[in-house]
């Protein structure tokens, strides 16, 4: 191993404790802004968002549901959860590229199966469409693996309407073409025209402008959702 060859520091990616902790401090945020949650749906790739999620609903919102929610083509998370141990697959081919991976860490199964509620799959048919909605209601362009969560609600709907739940959005604009299928690529220089443009539009919902990484919380009742930027 290169860094036992060199004396460097190993720094997983995922699988430690001072990882794991890290990643939940995004939840202890939410938390705090927003109070007790019913449900929280996160994405899921090797499992340290999640469980660190899963260590700040258990200090801060003990009541709250916890879901991950994976491609369908590479539900090894919800196969370990079922199995009881870590299942390793193939790198799956899907668009959500952020979720290719094979297996879930060590540490973060643990954690994971003690105190996550369950592993949803979705498809990346249901991903296209989640974009979909986000680029044409929201206005905002969010990346396949960015939808996990947002495609699982709209599964649930039914059964969530009347409780308030939360699910994350990550805008990337560097990968979000499929050339021949689902988009078309912008001209040259569309972005340098466009970006005066977007800072002349006076700031949106409660004072602020839409940011990269902006939680949406929604009440879902009636089978009707509103939203505001957080």
């Amino acid at each position: 191993m290169l860094a036992a060859e060199r004396g460097l520091t190993l720094i997983p990616p995922y699988d430690h404790p001072h990882v794991i902790a890290g990643q939940g401090t995004a939840a202890k945020e939410l938390f705090e802004e927003v109070g007790d949650l019913d449900a929280l749906f996160v994405s899921l790739g090797e499992g340290g968002l999640l469980s660190g999620t899963a260590l700040s609903a258990q200090a801060l919102s003990p009541g709250c549901k916890l879901y991950g929610v994976e491609p369908e083509a590479g539900n090894d998370g919800q196969r370990s959860l079922r199995q009881g141990s870590i299942v390793r697959i193939d790198t799956p081919k899907t668009i959500a590229d952020g979720a290719q991976t094979q297996r879930l860490g060590t540490q973060t199964f643990a954690i994971i199966r003690r105190d996550v509620d369950d592993i949803l799959t979705v498809t990346d048919a249901e991903l296209v469409e989640s974009m979909r909605t986000f680029a044409s209601v929201m206005k905002i362009v969010v990346k396949p693996t960015g939808c996990l969560g947002f495609a699982a609600v709209r599964e649930l709907a039914p059964r969530l309407r009347g409780h308030v739940v939360e699910h994350g959005v990550r805008i990337e604009y560097g990968r979000r073409a499929f050339p021949g299928r689902r988009v078309r690529p912008d001209g040259r220089g569309g972005c340098v025209r466009s970006t005066p443009l977007i800072s002349s539009v006076p700031a949106t919902g409660r004072g602020r402008t839409p940011r990269s990484g902006c939680r949406r919380r929604a009440r879902l009742a009636g089978g009707a959702g509103s939203g505001h930027c957080a």
